[in-house]
């Protein structure tokens, strides 16, 4: 997943120069739009190569599921499970899951976390742009969030794996933390003296956003704790699903209204991480014994 968003990063900023080649810019900035270009396909090719390094990782080294834990196929739960009619899967699926408040609220923390982290994401340029700030500050401000949240996010599922059942406390940390940066950055965009320091805005972003991002694989594994009699991957794909339809709604308001990004993205985002706080808060179900040893 963190070879996958720097490989999307990327490709992003790959077509965002792509488009802009035929604006008329001297010669200095000219050569910096193509080395630009080539360093991002440089990473493009190297999270390919990544990519199929996990996957054949995940093949060969991985231990298969019958010889690593046995499942409860005898459980009620599961037989549930296995007897959703295939007629009307689709909508049992969602009714079953809107009956799951626990599920619903992982599904709306999830999607609060990243429905408007990423346009704002998409859009630092034209943010930057506004504040005073060169472009190269944008370009390499892109690049770090990316790798900071691969990292952050490769620290927190070690420390969820080493402690079992932290999931939960975890996401409420990270999500904290990141809507106390988000203020940071909201703070830094409206007080203008505020911004007078390059470093004063960037700390905040690069803090706000990827901390905001960490999370999102243990809301994965929420997700499979409170699926209960859902499928796990059925649970999760359902709340990729609604993040996406989310997204897409944002991306169409900004659309509609263009000003609604420069003067009001910042300030809704760091409602939705607030949200994001409260959803993880209110669950409170007792998670489901997937399997046993």
């Amino acid at each position: 997943m963190t070879c996958a968003s720097m490989a999307g990063a990327a490709a992003g900023l790959l077509v965002t120069t792509v488009l802009r080649q035929g604006q008329p810019y001297p010669q200095q900035a000219v050569i910096s739009e193509v080395n630009m270009r080539t360093n991002e396909i440089i990473i493009l090719y190297i999270s390919f190569v990544a990519n199929i390094v996990c996957l054949l990782f995940a093949y060969f080294v991985f231990p298969r599921e019958p010889r690593k834990r046995k499942h409860c196929d005898q459980s009620p739960g599961t037989k549930q499970k296995c007897d959703i009619s295939s007629t009307s899967f689709l909508l049992q699926t969602v009714f079953k899951s809107i009956q799951n408040s626990d599920l619903v609220y992982v599904a709306l923390s999830y999607a609060c976390s990243n429905a408007l982290s990423w346009p704002w994401y998409q859009m630092i340029d034209i943010t930057y742009s506004k504040v005073g700030f060169p472009q190269t500050v944008s370009n390499d401000c892109r690049l770090w969030m990316i790798i900071h949240t691969c990292v952050l996010s490769l620290s927190v599922c070690w420390l969820a794996d080493r402690i079992a059942g932290s999931s939960n406390r975890l996401g409420i940390l990270c999500h904290c933390l990141a809507a106390i940066f988000m203020l940071w950055v909201v703070l830094a965009l409206c007080i203008k003296s505020l911004r007078r320091r390059t470093n004063f805005l960037v700390f905040g972003v690069m803090f706000a956003f990827p901390l905001s991002w960490t999370t999102q694989s243990l809301l994965y594994e929420l997700a499979a704790d409170y699926a209960h009699p859902l499928p796990e991957s059925m649970a999760v794909g359902l709340i990729c699903l609604l993040e996406t339809l989310c997204e897409n709604c944002m991306y169409f308001i900004l659309y509609a209204v263009p000003k609604f990004h420069l003067y009001w993205l910042h300030v809704f985002t760091f409602i939705a991480g607030l949200l994001s706080v409260i959803f993880i808060i209110l669950i409170k179900g007792k998670k489901f014994d997937r399997y046993y040893n």
